[in-house]
């Protein structure tokens, strides 16, 4: 799949970036204070992190990915279009567990250079869009959000912008985010993430964290389900995964 676009440091632009980047830096610096921007050979070695503040979250993560890598047996030599990319880990771990063309989205321009540097797959596109109706209509057969629909306000307009670009039977599949099961709930995730924001030194940012309830999700169904039996039977990830079928 070719696209229109300068290519800077393996990355695609759709367009120009935006004349403030002040979102991209506040949230480098974020993730530098919670000791997310990791180093090559930690990214690398995603989602099987061994050291680090955040490795029992990265066994959670490391559930779906495999969980997910194993669904994707269906889908051998599809194109998928990962929205919200971020370092690469989860595009390349894709790529690599099949003939398959990935497409990755980000507005993070420093994460996406870091992730063509790393993962120099022919197989993978790293894009940069703000925009993502600029991608080709019936292009994709799977559409990833994974641990990134957090960042998106309305999920019925963010369905009709990117519906359109599956092809006939695309699916579009969200991963490792937090659904909540009432507004009374989301609500009161919502009062943690200002919180922990401010505490933090970057309360502006929390205007870019969503907090989506089961209801915005209607047109989706649930693969995977948070239970106590899951939990029993060694699924300890507490994020739904959830399948919207066109």
């Amino acid at each position: 799949m070719k696209f229109n676009g300068e290519i800077k440091g393996g990355v695609t632009f759709l367009h120009k970036q935006s004349e403030s980047t002040s979102f991209e830096q506040l949230y480098v610096a974020l993730r530098e204070k919670e000791e997310r921007i990791l180093s090559d050979e930690e990214v690398k070695a995603l989602p099987y992190l061994s050291i680090g503040a955040h490795v029992e979250e990265w066994k959670l993560r490391a559930e779906t990915a495999q969980r997910y890598r194993n669904y994707l047996t269906d889908f051998k030599g599809k194109t998928i279009l990962e929205i919200g990319c971020g370092n690469g880990w989860f595009s390349n771990f894709m790529a690599q567990s099949g003939d398959f063309e990935v497409v990755a989205q980000d507005v993070n321009v420093t994460e996406l250079k870091q992730a063509s540097h790393l993962f120099p797959n022919s197989n993978i596109q790293w894009v940069f869009t703000e925009d993502l109706s600029l991608f080709p209509k019936a292009a994709f057969n799977l559409i990833v959000f994974n641990a990134s629909i957090q960042y998106f306000p309305d999920i019925v307009e963010l369905l009709n912008t990117v519906t359109p670009l599956l092809t006939a039977n695309g699916e579009i599949h969200v991963l490792d985010s937090p659904v909540y099961s009432s507004e009374k709930e989301a609500e009161s995730a919502k009062q943690r993430t200002v919180d922990y924001y401010t505490s933090m030194g970057f309360s502006a940012l929390s205007a870019n964290y969503n907090h989506h309830t089961r209801d915005n999700f209607k047109a989706f169904e649930q693969l995977y389900k948070p239970s106590i039996w899951n939990k029993f039977k060694g699924n300890r990830n507490p994020f739904p995964w959830l399948r919207f079928q066109k």
